[in-house]
């Protein structure tokens, strides 16, 4: 069972396998029911569960409010994702008692933490053969788990999949960049796809090793990032925070590091406008006690700043309606001081009509929003430093009926 350390779940005693973490997403729930949900949002391709544990102020309830991911263990060798997914998880947890930033973070959007995306290649990496970068599919089809057989999910996502051939991922199953026979291919990548459609997350870490950089969109070659490049100017900060120089740990915002598609940061930017960040932290071993602690607290001031950077603003947040009936519509949205360059389409929740647009400054945006039926709109708003809301109601086009 998980153990207790100053009155609070511990997640620093050692790194965790995939029943550790299943453990102790549960021990969570059990601890904190007013504001976690242990849900399953998809199982792997040997049939492991994939976990989140959804941290709100009423996390049994779908609100309409602001959704951020946190997800781990994509590449299941890299043990210290989990271990950092872990520590938001008993941060935000313990830390939600004393009020200030971090109620008012849960009491205000929904905060989905994956520790463990790809809990086969995490069992292989413990527990077979110290392989698991890829997960567990049966690619040489023998029918035993080997060292290379499986998908990088990171290279199976539907955005620009294959776009550079044997430079960006590998069609060699055996390689460990495998894209996988098709996008979207794996039960994992789905997994994170249906999460992701169905909560339109603002933020998004992703975490891995190694490298101590932060990875922002695109990070493909060739496709160019928008212009004011709002989530290159946030990854700065968010490294210069979480770097450690007295550790020689220094985070630097780049665009990869080597050739890649098919990334899941890429598909949740391209797709959802999501803020999709991976951060690369330093190499570890299961040889050591546990994650480095001067880097797990490094880690807390960069996502802390992602969440107060959303709430805080400059951000434009509010939800496009029907004008005759108030029913949520998902309308396109665009801002005319950014320029898109990559065929970007992005709408408002189809549930709730729910936008949240992190601005790169503070000023005047011009706000075009349209659904077809409907006669489109265009809202100057003045955003400072805040938060701002705005109600859009759109009128159904005479014309169409």
């Amino acid at each position: 069972p998980p153990r207790e350390a100053e009155g609070r779940i511990d997640v620093h005693d050692g790194f965790h396998d995939g029943p550790m973490i299943e453990a102790l997403l549960a021990a969570f729930a059990a601890r904190y029911p007013a504001i976690t949900a242990l849900r399953e949002i998809g199982k792997s391709v040997q049939g492991r569960r994939l976990l989140a544990l959804k941290i709100s102020g009423r996390a049994a309830v779908e609100e309409d409010e602001p959704a951020v991911l946190f997800a781990g263990g994509v590449h299941g060798s890299e043990v210290l994702g989990p271990e950092l997914v872990l520590d938001i998880i008993a941060e935000l947890t313990a830390g939600y008692a004393a009020g200030g930033d971090v109620r008012r973070w849960v009491d205000s959007c929904a905060i989905w933490c994956v520790p463990l995306v790809n809990p086969d290649g995490n069992h292989r990496y413990f527990h077979v053969s110290g392989a698991g970068r890829k997960n567990g599919a049966d690619t040489n089809g023998n029918g035993a788990d080997d060292r290379t057989d499986g998908v990088d999910l990171n290279r199976n996502f539907p955005f620009m999949w294959n776009a550079l051939a044997e430079r960006g991922s590998s069609a060699d199953p055996a390689h460990g960049r495998y894209r996988g026979p098709r996008p979207a291919s794996e039960p994992e990548t789905r997994a994170v796809m249906a999460l992701a459609e169905a909560q339109r997350f603002v933020i998004a870490f992703s975490f891995h090793t190694a490298g101590t950089k932060v990875l922002v969109p695109y990070t493909i070659d060739g496709v160019q990032s928008p212009s004011p490049h709002t989530a290159w100017m946030i990854a700065e900060r968010i490294a210069a925070l979480a770097s450690l120089p007295e550790h020689g740990c220094n985070y630097k915002a780049v665009r990869n590091l080597y050739p890649v598609d098919g990334t899941d940061q890429d598909w949740l930017y391209h797709t959802h406008g999501t803020l999709a960040y991976i951060i690369e932290g330093p190499r570890t071993s299961i040889e050591a006690p546990g994650p480095p602690m001067p880097v797990v607290k490094g880690m807390r001031r960069g996502w802390r700043f992602a969440l107060a950077r959303l709430f805080e603003g400059p951000t434009l947040s509010g939800r496009v309606r029907d004008a005759g009936t108030g029913a949520p519509l998902a309308a396109e949205l665009a801002l005319a001081e950014i320029t898109t360059y990559a065929g970007e389409r992005h709408t408002a929740h189809p549930a709730t009509g729910r936008f949240d647009l992190v601005l790169p400054a503070p000023g005047i945006y011009h706000l075009h929003v349209a659904k077809e039926g409907f006669e489109p709109r265009a809202l100057a708003v003045q955003v400072g430093e805040e938060r701002r809301e705005v109600e859009v109601l759109l009128a159904a086009d005479q014309l169409a009926e």
